[in-house]
């Protein structure tokens, strides 16, 4: 029974990073699409629309937050590995779940 909940507390872990690292290359492919088709040096779309367009792709923001996002997911995995075989009493007394899902939703 146990090895059964932390399979899934391991697979939930592994889709949370895997998905923020899909989501930065995808942004990334994107990214590197509009720049191959030129719509950068031509850019003159005014407005809030066009600044956002080009805050979020031309400066790869999307990409970076993803990548940070899928280190911070790692990051604290390991904390709460340490955590749990370091401090096995500790970890019993004071764990609870929502900390982990809140952990792997702030990045």
């Amino acid at each position: 029974m146990q090895q059964r909940k932390m399979d899934g507390q391991l697979v939930q872990r592994w889709l949370s990073h895997t998905t923020l690292e899909l989501f930065s290359c995808v942004n990334l492919v994107i990214r590197f699409a509009l720049e191959f088709c030129g719509v950068f040096q031509d850019f003159n779309y005014s407005g809030p629309g066009g600044m956002m367009f080009c805050i979020l792709f031309r400066g790869a923001v999307l990409v970076i937050v993803g990548t940070y996002a899928g280190k911070a997911c790692v990051v604290i995995h390991t904390f709460d590995r340490y955590w749990k075989i370091v401090h096995p009493i500790h970890h019993r007394k004071y764990y609870r779940r929502w900390m982990t899902y809140a952990g792997m939703i702030l990045p």
